[in-house]
């Protein structure tokens, strides 16, 4: 069985290799409470995304470049960076999730991503096992990326008739229903102003 995950991102050069362990990114809800009578009623106030530990093999120079994006973000000499443009320290991270054969199902985009914190294995004499750089990854949101050449996830002689690319039908259904919810606010808004009289017609 080949490695679960992969992951890509512009930070400090091009980076792209497996990693060892990773904690998809969550979702959670900051909540406002109003109180209607003896029923405290909760609404969703801001979405809050968790930071991502990402655990990669120290091999192929990946702690160079992970600490190449560390300089980018502050250095005792200039500070801290900037955080958007090209020159910027906040970047895309992509994180694609494989099967057995380690082809792409489907890719989280960590938006605006920057390593966090960056912590390596202790060096010994006594261990010579390979060792592993675990990055906690901030970032400001989430996308799908399509995945329009996935290959098909079914088994040999099965009917290839349902998508092969979660990524793509997935993201569309947000997409969807986003527009859905956008044109719902705005019909509210409308039929929340007040009608105007019609301007009186020239004598």
């Amino acid at each position: 069985m080949g490695p679960p995950y992969s992951t890509s991102s512009t930070g400090g050069g091009d980076l792209k290799t497996y990693v060892k362990e990773i904690s998809l990114p969550t979702v959670s809800f900051d909540t406002e409470e109003v109180q209607g009578g003896a029923v405290n009623y909760k609404f969703a106030k801001l979405a809050v995304y968790d930071d991502v530990s990402i655990t990669f093999y120290d091999t192929k120079g990946v702690l160079d470049d992970l600490l190449k994006w560390q300089f980018d973000i502050y250095s005792p000499l200039a500070g801290l960076g900037y955080a958007s443009g090209d020159e910027g320290y906040k970047k895309d991270t992509k994180i694609q999730v494989l099967n057995e054969e380690t082809s792409p199902i489907y890719t989280i985009v960590l938006k605006g991503s920057w390593p966090k914190s960056i912590e390596h294995s202790p060096l010994t004499y006594e261990d010579s096992a390979l060792k592993n750089i675990t990055v906690v990854m901030a970032y400001d949101y989430i996308e799908y990326e399509d995945m329009d050449t996935a290959p098909s996830q079914h088994s040999a002689g099965e009917a290839d008739d349902a998508p092969a690319a979660f990524g793509k039908d997935f993201n569309k259904s947000l997409s969807d229903y986003a527009k859905a919810q956008a044109e719902k606010a705005q019909k509210g808004q409308q039929e929340k102003q007040p009608a105007m009289d019609p301007a009186p017609k020239p004598a």
